[in-house]
C-alpha cells in the first residue's frame, strides 16, 4: 500500500515521518478558498477534503492511503489566515499577544484499493497563550530573518497563519501555554491521525 501526504509543507514532511516512516509527499492542485463564512472547524474540514480528493483522482487506481491537512489560527471566532504583508503581520500579533486563540486543523484520509474509496474527515482544536508583548517586541519580531528548510532567508512571520510557528524562536520566547495537541498547532495532528490509520498496516 502507496501512502500520500497531499502536500507541500515541510512541517508535515517532517513530522509524519515520526508515526509512517515511508510515504511520497504530492501537493494538492486543490484551489484553496478561506473566504468562505464558515466555522474554522467546518472550513479546515472542507479544505482538508478537497486536497485529499484532488490527489485521490489521480490515484484511482492505486492502493493507496491519502493524508491531507488544513491548518487556521482564529481568536473570538476570526479566521487569521497568512499576513498579505508586514503590517498585517504585526496587526495579527497585536492580536494574539497577551490572549488566547485557537488553532484548528482539519484532516482528511482517504484509503483507496480496487475500486473501493473509504474517508474519514475530522479536526483537532488547540488552545494557544502568547505572553504579552511589548511594541519594541512586536517590531523585532516583525523585522527579524529566519533560515527555512529549503535554505530560504525569510521573516518568520512569512507564509504561516496567523503570523507565527509554534516551532520557531516566537513560540519559544512568547508562548506561555498550550491546551492539547502540540502538533496540531504545527499543523499535523499526528496523535489522532496515527490513530486513525494504525488499522491499515
Amino acid at each position: 500500500m502507496k501512502v500520500i501526504l497531499a502536500s507541500k509543507s515541510p512541517r508535515r514532511v517532517e513530522y509524519l515521518k515520526y508515526i509512517v516512516p515511508d510515504f511520497e509527499a504530492e501537493p494538492s492542485d486543490y484551489e484553496e478558498d478561506n473566504s468562505c463564512h464558515m466555522a474554522p472547524e467546518e472550513l479546515v474540514q472542507m479544505l482538508a477534503r478537497g486536497k485529499a480528493a484532488d490527489v485521490a483522482k489521480k490515484h484511482s487506481g492505486d492502493d493507496c492511503l491519502i493524508i491531507s491537512g488544513d491548518t487556521v489560527v482564529s481568536i473570538d471566532g476570526q479566521i487569521l489566515n497568512k499576513p498579505k504583508d508586514e503590517n498585517d503581520a504585526r496587526n495579527m500579533i497585536r492580536m494574539l499577544q497577551g490572549n488566547t486563540h485557537q488553532v484548528c486543523t482539519g484532516v482528511c484520509i482517504i484509503r483507496q484499493n480496487e475500486g473501493i474509496s473509504e474517508e474519514k474527515v475530522f479536526f483537532e482544536r488547540t488552545n494557544v497563550v502568547i505572553s504579552k508583548m511589548s511594541e519594541e517586541e512586536i517590531e523585532e519580531y516583525i523585522a527579524s530573518n529566519e533560515m527555512r528548510p529549503s535554505g530560504q532567508v525569510m521573516h518568520p512571520w512569512e507564509d504561516k497563519a496567523g503570523a507565527y510557528g509554534i516551532q520557531d524562536s516566537f513560540g519559544m520566547k512568547y508562548i506561555s501555554g498550550i491546551e492539547g495537541d502540540f502538533y496540531n498547532v504545527v499543523g499535523i495532528p499526528l496523535a489522532r491521525i496515527y490513530a486513525e490509520i494504525k488499522k491499515y498496516f
